[in-house]
């Protein structure tokens, strides 16, 4: 399946580029977190990492495999995985393997969306 990412987000009313792509190729980025109502994400599914999906930009610049997932919440700046909530230090350790380059980062994406059900997709072994 098409994981697709973005290469820029607004933070704080500037456009911030994300460097997904890079954080993804030089295993700094660990994982997403993505709505999944449907349940699409199962451990096993080969991913293609792209940017530009459904354009003539797209570009897949790299393969992997879904090594699992996890349920996540995200409500008013607190984040419970698999019904368990986290520490402030786990909170911070997430939004980095997230590929996020700070909190305040972080805080500017999810709080758009906050409350916030979905799924942490792995590619690597680390779980929360």
């Amino acid at each position: 399946m098409i994981l697709n990412f973005l290469k820029g987000f607004s933070a704080k009313g500037r456009r911030k580029p994300t460097n997904f792509e890079k954080k993804i190729t030089t295993g700094i980025k660990l994982h997403t977190i993505r709505w999944d109502e449907k349940n699409r994400w199962k451990a096993g599914q080969k991913i293609h990492f792209s940017t530009g999906s459904r354009t003539n930009q797209y570009n897949c610049f790299k393969e992997g495999v879904c090594t699992g997932t996890q349920r996540i919440e995200i409500k008013d700046r607190n984040i419970c995985v698999d019904d368990r909530e986290l520490s402030q230090d786990e909170i911070h350790r997430l939004a980095q393997n997230d590929g996020f380059d700070s909190m305040d980062d972080f805080w500017a994406w999810f709080d758009q969306y906050s409350p916030f059900v979905g799924k942490i997709v792995h590619w690597t072994e680390t779980r929360y």
